[in-house]
C-alpha cells in the first residue's frame, strides 16, 4: 500500500510491487507552481518492463506538495490509461 503522499519513486515501486515486472517513467510535459510549496504539472507516462515500452505512453496529470523537510511529493495523481489496460487497477485503485 502507498503512503500518503508518495514520492515518484514511491509509486513505480509500488506499481512494480503490484505487476512484478512493470516501471513507469514519466516525463513533464508541463508543470507551473500554483504556490511555492504546491506544483500542477502534466506528465507523459511509460510502463517498462525488460527495457521495453509495455503500455503506450500516456497522460498523467498530478498536484506535487513539498513537505516540511523539503522533499517533492504526489498529493494527487489521475493516469489516463486505455480502458482495457490491465495496469489501470495497480495505479487508480
Amino acid at each position: 500500500m502507498l503512503p500518503q503522499n508518495p514520492t515518484a519513486q514511491e509509486v513505480s515501486e509500488h506499481l512494480l510491487d503490484l505487476t512484478g515486472h512493470a516501471l513507469m517513467a514519466r516525463h513533464c510535459v508541463v508543470a507551473q507552481f500554483r504556490n511555492p510549496d504546491e506544483v500542477g504539472a502534466t506528465h507523459e507516462t511509460r510502463l517498462i518492463s525488460d527495457g521495453l515500452l509495455i503500455e503506450e505512453p500516456f497522460p498523467t496529470l498530478s498536484v506535487l506538495v513539498r513537505d516540511a523537510a523539503g522533499v517533492w511529493k504526489i498529493r494527487s495523481s489521475s493516469y489516463y490509461l486505455p480502458a482495457d489496460s490491465i495496469y489501470r487497477a495497480a495505479l487508480d485503485p
